[in-house]
């Protein structure tokens, strides 16, 4: 008789039917490249996303990040079966260690060997299953702590169960884990040269190198962890969270909060420094054309942290999204002697640091127009950041900066697309009158343009009048860098604002 029980009746296995009880979970969403023409019914964004499948969503609603997965009593993860209710709590050290490993081994298949098509195909296959086991766990333990962590409670030291002292411990040693992970990946700027050229690879369905892989492995680390720190804090209810064990050895103070604000500037530095190295490659003529990424992947980063700062930002003392660029970006164009302005000072080496800080505000501005959802909505209204512009104006004409006119006329195109999509602000336009009324005299010309600059003298007020007309006109073209001089791309800033105001 007992030959007919061959399966284990160790819970949670059935001796019969154990496939029933294996959890088969969705893809989880991830960062994925996509061409151009692979998005199609006006998605700006793969179906596979973060933003496109609602996790941001989610997050910010405080929802199940994947509320029809994890419902059988064990999960795969690295291969192993798991009882999905108490594998996070029981086994942290051995999860997260099975993760570095698995990183490990996708760096191996980065280096760079000469193998014919077939070889590279099973590398493309192999790295592409150690990446989406890598990021199936990290979606496991959003999960994990959304739907199987109890919130704290007053621990009965009489009467307490060995797994609820163990569960108890979880959110610290998460913290820990957490903050070894990022050491461990340490920034994206870091990363080898081999690496970081993966992120102009696009996604078209063929066989994709090791390193693309890795890369993008990076990209959803990075964001995991701010999204398994935010889902954390809403669960422990506003309580902090202090990481015990690594305070007793380093001596330092860790917790949720500082985990968070630490990985989070570390991460808008690589996106900056990212930028900054496109930045090097882009003409003034075509500063607006320009993007500041590479990739889709880059953009979607970008999104996810607009929405997430600004959402920690209401009614709490964390600082939104637009503050922290203001910090990073003044750190960028002066001399300070300050820990965050040595950080991102000794990442970003730009010759043109006030053109840079001027795309950089001119390309990150348009992207509040997307939803939680990826979604366009040109209607909404967008978060403004004036007191920057007002900053970099100030910069732009001072003559002691000794600013060209081929540079003038790029920041002042930048601040044009600015007042199309944010509302009125006399004081820049005072800025900039200040400035004109003083260097009327001028030539506002560029040599290497030629004869497309000189100088249009009017003959007369009412054909002058006509040159302030045309500037007036809704209409912008991305070709007035070399049509118009900087007065009189200045004359359509002043109309843009002037118009704004009187609605």
């Amino acid at each position: 008789m007992t030959a007919d029980f061959s399966g284990s009746l160790t819970p949670p296995f059935s001796p019969y039917l154990p496939e029933l009880l294996v959890d088969e979970t969705c893809r989880p969403p991830c960062f994925s490249c996509a061409s151009a023409s692979s998005l199609g019914n006006g998605n700006a964004f793969p179906s596979t996303s973060y933003l496109s499948t609602g996790s941001l969503k989610r997050l910010l609603l405080r929802l199940d990040p994947s509320p029809t997965d994890y419902e059988s009593d064990t999960v795969e993860i690295f291969g192993f079966q798991w009882v999905a209710e108490t594998a996070l709590v029981e086994s942290t050290d051995l999860l997260f260690g099975l993760f570095r490993q698995k990183l490990d081994i996708l760096e191996n298949l980065c280096q760079p060997l000469s193998l014919d098509l077939g070889q590279l195909s099973n590398i493309h296959v192999e790295a592409e299953e150690i990446r989406s086991q890598c990021v199936q766990f990290l979606h496991y333990v959003k999960v994990f702590i959304y739907r199987f962590l109890d919130p704290p409670q007053k621990m009965d030291s009489i009467s307490v169960h060995p797994y609820e002292e163990l569960e108890a411990q979880l959110p610290s040693k998460l913290i820990e884990e957490l903050h070894g992970l990022s050491l461990y990946i340490g920034h994206l700027y870091e990363l080898p040269s081999n690496i970081q050229a993966a992120v102009q690879l696009q996604h078209q369905g063929k066989v994709l190198p090791a390193s693309w892989h890795l890369l993008h492995l990076h990209f959803d680390v990075h964001w995991s962890i701010l999204e398994i720190l935010q889902i954390l804090g809403d669960k422990m209810q506003g309580q902090i969270v202090y990481a015990h064990e690594y305070i007793n050895l380093i001596g330092e103070n860790l917790t949720n909060v500082s985990l968070f604000e630490e990985l989070c500037e570390h991460l808008l530095c690589d996106l900056i420094y990212y930028a900054a190295n496109r930045y090097t490659q882009v003409r003034p003529t075509e500063a607006l054309n320009n993007q500041i990424y590479h990739c889709i992947c880059v953009k979607e980063m970008w999104i996810l942290l607009v929405h997430l700062l600004d959402h920690r930002s209401k009614g709490s003392s964390f600082e939104s999204f637009w503050i922290r660029i203001n910090k990073l970006l003044r750190s960028i164009n002066q001399v300070s002697n300050s820990t965050e302005s040595f950080h991102i000072s000794s990442m970003v080496q730009c010759k043109d640091p006030l053109g840079l800080s001027w795309w950089l505000v001119a390309h990150l501005a348009p992207l509040y127009t997307f939803d939680r959802n990826g979604n366009l909505e040109e209607t909404v209204k967008i978060s403004s950041n004036w007191k920057l512009v007002e900053d970099l104006l100030k910069k732009s004409s001072d003559t002691q900066n000794g600013v060209r006119e081929d540079e003038l006329r790029m920041h002042l195109q930048c601040c044009l697309s600015l007042c199309d999509i944010w509302e009125s602000n006399l004081t820049a336009g005072t800025i900039l009158w200040e400035y004109y009324s003083k260097n009327l005299n001028n030539p506002f010309t560029i040599r290497w343009l030629g004869l497309q600059t000189l100088a249009c003298v009017s003959k007369s007020p009412c054909s002058m009048l006509e040159v302030v007309r045309s500037c007036c006109t809704d209409k912008l073209s991305l070709d007035l860098y070399k049509s118009d001089n900087s007065y009189l791309i200045f004359l359509r800033i002043l109309a843009r604002l002037m118009k704004k105001k009187k609605k």
